[in-house]
Order: C-alpha cells, then structure tokens, then sequence
C-alpha cells in the first residue's frame, strides 16, 4: 500500500465531496447561461453575441467533461483503495495472531528454560546426595572393620 495513511484518505474522500459540490455548482451555473441566452434571445441578441455565447457554452462543457473525467478516475481511486485497505486490515488482524502466538511461544521458552535450570539444581543436589550416601556407607564400612 505504500505511503497511504487513513488521514490521507479520508482527505481524498473529502476532495471528492468538495469536486461533487463544484461540480453540481457548475451544473447550476450552465442552467443560468442557458436561461441567460434564452432572455437575450428574446431582447434580439446579435450574431456575434450569440457566437461568443456558444463558444463560452462549449469551452464550460469542455471542462466539465475533463472533471467528469476526473471524478471517474477518482471513483476508481476510491474504490481500489478501499480494497486495499480491506486487504490490509486483514494482514493486521493476522499479524494481531502471529504476535499472541509468538507471546505464548517466548513465555514457553521460559519456562522452558527455568524447566531446565531446575532440572540441573536437581541433578546437582542428586549427585551430593550420592556422594553423601557414599561417604556414608564408607563411614559404616569403616566403623565394621574397627569394631
């Protein structure tokens, strides 16, 4: 996805809504020529007038197509984006699972590892044990042979 961030997003969606309102603006204001060369036809406009009018009426028409164009490459913007950002909520919600999973993995390999250094103390106290009772039956050994 890049560098999109959600307040990004949400701009570009806010600047499709203000484009809309232009638009429909611009809508309303051609309306208004169109009734302006309606009354100027009725006052007996001249020739030239109603040229210059027409030409002003096609260039309006022009530009509202390349912004009809533009709104079109927006919606498709609009749209590719939101399922990119579905695509990465649910990338999110697997990493959200891979980290418990490693949480419960790390407290595992410790109590792995405390598992392990018991293990070892008691393999240690075993081997004292041992030579304890060595040294004891040596002791009684001992003991027997003096008696």
């Amino acid at each position: 996805m890049g560098g999109w961030k959600i307040k990004d997003i949400a701009g570009s969606f806010s600047n499709v809504k203000r484009d809309i309102v232009k638009l429909s603006e611009k809508q309303a204001g051609i309306l208004k020529n169109i009734k302006g060369l309606q009354s100027m036809l009725e006052n007996s406009t001249t020739k030239d007038e109603f040229y210059d009018f027409i030409r002003e009426l096609n260039d309006q028409f022009r530009k509202l197509e390349k912004h009809i164009a533009t709104q079109e490459g927006l919606e498709r913007l609009r749209k590719t984006l939101r399922t990119q950002i579905s695509e990465l909520e649910t990338e999110i919600q697997a990493r959200k699972v891979i980290n418990k999973k490693l949480r419960t993995l790390d407290v595992l390999k410790e109590d792995t590892e405390r598992l392990k250094q018991e293990l070892n103390e008691l393999a240690s106290i075993e081997k004292k044990v041992l030579k304890i009772e060595k040294n004891y039956a040596d002791s009684k050994g001992i003991e027997k042979r003096i008696k």
